[in-house]
């Protein structure tokens, strides 16, 4: 546990600093060096990792008139978090308060401190934002009022019902949380987990399609170790909450403008000093080495912390730090995201809709679009040689694209080279870019990048505290579709799984690709690539757990052939698998 440990724990921020002033004094003079290798392909990116955060006693009816909605389906949202994230402690979903601290089942409650429907987000109006918005739906179950008032089958059958109801309105398979933050409030972790076990049978036994997850906001070690020897293999995932500089009162010193701008990579101050684009992965290889691979990891409640917690930011500044933070959670590989929130009732400017400015969109919806186009794409090797000027570069079939955060005062030249792949040269890059403007609310403009032929690079200038996606087109295939590889076939034994196939016989063959499914309920994610042989073994493995593989056969224009399946289990006796051929 002690590796897992170190990797975890990151350098002192002070260190941080330090290090990011002096690299700084040496790379003022001269342009940002980027290199791209788009033959080296490191994961497919989450389809749903872009999501916002609907707390329901703050979602008013005047707000979601469609333009909202419309917005979400325009730049491709993936997920929004309902009921919100305490709020779920109190909500019964048949019978809602309107209230933050509302409870119909405490007997101590008046009825008559009930808001309005108009003043609140119900679940069928919830239901109605997923469908116009085309997002995939998140459903919080109340598990805490079974508990604080002796109903705990009562609150089982209640959370059996909500899925039951969302099933027939068409959201089958959704992603579903059971409390928030209260891995204590049930008197320990695992009676926490054993709580959540309840449920979360209960209501897989109504809906076998759908994903459910924790909610741990330190997710230590310990706690993570408690939780899964007692959860019964029923969660599917693990999401925990952060916010810059840090949530919460811990009694820190507040986080600077300053020393955002040279804090490489973000950090959650609060908890031991975690980095956003390290713990995902320590947390997956926790779950490995407890017996639980595949434990998919989520961030469903980040954003700012409370005003005191952070100074020197006006509001647009405060919209590319939190695009810096969404672009970590790419860069880390995550699973989901939850913005904090759509509405801030104290905090209007640190929302993603300013009721206080006629519900105008705050500035890091710029960013958040930017970013949700990169989803579901193929993210690819990239680095950079300026401390303030970084990101990550994704690719299609159609286009290379770069992501590039200019978190420094001046404005930036910088140099783009891209290998592995045929460009379109001709057509000059689309470059979009996040801007500061006088009345800080920010705007889009486009930012000129060419070609250098020369050099065989692309250039341009980055403005000052921007955001910028740079879409550079591939050349034009005419290539028909790959055939898919023939003869797959697997075998296991407690160590390993070996996959065979025979090739697929295309005249531009590029590579195999193969993807692994863990969770039968969860995306298969890219295993391996860049192969050229007829076998792979996997190495990566757990005795007694399931895996599921799609191998593809992918051409010089990155177009996949039909994927050919197999599935085995690693265990003491050796098994072969028949094929499944899709």
């Amino acid at each position: 546990m002690a590796i897992l440990k170190d990797k975890y724990f990151k350098t002192p921020l002070a260190l941080v600093t330090a290090l990011g002033l002096g690299l700084l004094s040496c790379n003022l003079s001269a342009a940002v060096e980027v290199s791209v290798n788009a033959d080296i392909e490191k994961w497919l990116i989450s389809d749903r990792l872009v999501g916002m955060h609907h707390l329901y006693t703050e979602d008013v009816d005047s707000v979601y008139d469609g333009s909202i909605a419309a917005w979400a389906n325009q730049v491709g949202i993936g997920t929004s978090r309902y009921p919100g994230g305490s709020v779920v402690k109190y909500w019964n979903w048949e019978n809602p308060t309107g209230v933050l601290a509302g409870d119909a089942w405490d007997p101590d409650w008046n009825q008559a401190k009930n808001e309005p429907a108009s003043q609140w987000m119900g679940l069928d109006e919830y239901i109605s934002f997923v469908n116009k918005s085309g997002i995939s739906g998140m459903f919080g179950v109340n598990s805490l009022s079974g508990h604080k008032f002796n109903r705990q089958q009562e609150s089982v059958d209640r959370a059996v019902r909500m899925v039951k109801y969302v099933l027939a309105k068409g959201q089958g398979g959704a992603i579903w949380y059971i409390g928030n933050e209260e891995e204590f409030q049930h008197g320990s972790v695992a009676e926490y987990a054993q709580t959540f076990k309840a449920h979360a049978q209960a209501m897989k036994a109504a809906d076998p399609n759908i994903l459910i997850f924790w909610n741990n906001n330190k997710a230590s070690i310990k706690h993570v170790t408690e939780f899964l020897a007692n959860d019964g293999g029923s969660a599917d995932g693990l999401e925990t909450h952060g916010k810059w500089p840090y949530g919460g009162n811990p009694g820190l010193a507040p986080g600077t403008f300053k020393e955002w701008t040279v804090e490489v990579p973000l950090l959650d101050r609060k908890n031991n000093a975690r980095a956003w684009r390290d713990a995902a992965n320590s947390y997956r290889d926790i779950a490995k080495s407890l017996g639980r691979p595949g434990l998919l990891i989520s961030n469903n409640e980040y954003g700012l912390g409370k005003r005191k917690n952070y100074e020197g930011f006006d509001q647009y500044s405060k919209g590319l730090l939190l695009t810096d933070m969404l672009q970590e959670f790419v860069l880390g590989n995550w699973f989901t995201t939850a913005f904090w929130s759509n509405i801030r009732g104290s905090s209007p400017e640190d929302a993603l809709i300013n009721h206080k400015q006629n519900y105008r969109m705050n500035p890091f919806h710029l960013g958040m679009g930017l970013l949700a186009n990169a989803q579901g794409t193929m993210m690819v090797e990239s680095s950079s040689d300026h401390l303030q000027v970084y990101g990550f570069t994704s690719k299609t079939v159609d286009e290379v694209t770069v992501y590039l955060l200019n978190k420094s005062l001046e404005a930036q030249p910088v140099n783009i080279a891209v290998a592995g792949v045929d460009l379109d040269i001709v057509n000059a890059p689309v470059a979009t870019t996040m801007v500061g403007t006088k009345d800080k609310w920010g705007k889009y403009v486009t930012t000129p990048i060419t070609y250098a032929k020369a050099s065989n690079k692309f250039t341009g200038t980055l403005p000052a505290l921007s955001y910028t996606q740079i879409k550079i087109p591939r050349v034009a295939s005419a290539l028909p579709s790959p055939a898919p590889v023939t003869n797959l076939s697997v075998s296991a034994d407690p160590e390993q799984v070996q996959l065979t196939w025979s090739h697929a016989g295309l005249n531009e063959f590029s590579e195999y690709r193969i993807y692994r499914q863990i969770n039968p309920n969860a995306p298969f994610e890219l295993l391996t690539s860049n192969l050229t042989a007829t076998t792979y073994t996997d190495m990566d493995v757990v005795v007694d757990i399931p895996y599921t593989y799609h191998v593809v056969a992918v051409d010089t224009a990155d177009h996949e052939s039909v994927a050919m399946e197999v599935s085995s289990t690693p265990s003491s006796n050796k098994l072969t698998a028949l094929l499944d051929g899709r």
